[in-house]
């Protein structure tokens, strides 16, 4: 080995600056009462959509197709040559 490796020297450490932690908000609790009823309100929703006393509210997809439509005008094919031959006969005249 001809040529050695120069020794790397360690780079100086950068203090790192404290950020004061927030305390974290606590979630609201819910009453006996209250997580009573919405345990049987969605127990009685569940079993009205399954007898067919009521429908179920229709999801709305949200996922944007990968092959958009776009808005654009277009000409047939004819008609687009017929009118480039159009502007360029009043164009070499």
């Amino acid at each position: 080995m001809a040529k050695e490796k120069e020794e790397k020297k360690p780079k100086a450490e950068k203090p790192k600056e404290e950020k004061p932690k927030e305390p974290k908000k606590p979630k609201k609790e819910k009453g006996v009462l209250e997580a009573a009823a919405e345990a049987i309100g969605s127990t009685l929703g569940t079993i009205a959509v399954t007898t067919g006393i009521v429908e179920a509210p229709k999801k709305v997809s949200t996922k944007i197709p990968k092959l958009v439509k776009k808005n654009k005008k277009r000409l047939p094919r004819k008609q687009k040559k017929q009118a480039l031959k159009e502007r360029n006969s009043k164009a070499s005249k």
